[in-house]
């Protein structure tokens, strides 16, 4: 399904661009859990029903679609590849906020937490959750960004 087909499918035409509907349908997905009301187990509802959720959210049963940004371009499933080179075109980061003064080190106890989240084990945590490990080159320039030199394992 490409996203152009939604949106003929839910928008008046003209009534937003193809970018706005986008970035709208990109808004969307920062939204925890599906996007949708709660029908009967066994409905034709449920078994026809398309809802907006992350990949954290994913159930037996429950499948992703392959997108593409616009009509007739080629869809991409939801790969690890496809996420982070940009190709599927609704894929967002999860972000962590820290309350530090931005020329200030973080202290040992929240640095100890980064690490861990950055490390092996906590991307390991992050995969079993249904989520995507980030990169090498994120976990390097997160470190970097928060002067922290080394990582738990």
């Amino acid at each position: 399904m490409a996203l152009p087909l939604l949106q003929a499918a839910v928008v008046a035409p003209g009534w937003v661009t193809n970018e706005a509907f986008l970035a709208g349908y990109g808004v969307a997905q920062a939204v925890p859990g599906p996007l949708s009301h709660s029908p009967q187990p066994g409905s034709a509802e449920v078994v026809q029903s398309v809802a907006s959720a992350g990949l954290g959210y994913m159930t037996e049963g429950v499948r992703t679609v392959p997108l593409a940004a616009f009509y007739g371009t080629k869809c991409y499933d939801t790969t690890a590849e496809a996420t982070y080179s940009g190709k599927y075109p609704i894929a967002r980061y999860l972000y962590i906020y820290l309350n530090k003064k931005p020329d200030e080190p973080l202290d040992p106890l929240r640095a100890e937490f980064i690490k861990y989240i950055l490390s092996k084990d906590g991307q390991t945590l992050t995969e079993k959750s249904g989520y995507f490990q980030i990169t090498n080159e994120i976990r390097q320039h997160d470190l970097d960004a928060l002067g922290i030199s080394t990582l738990a394992n």
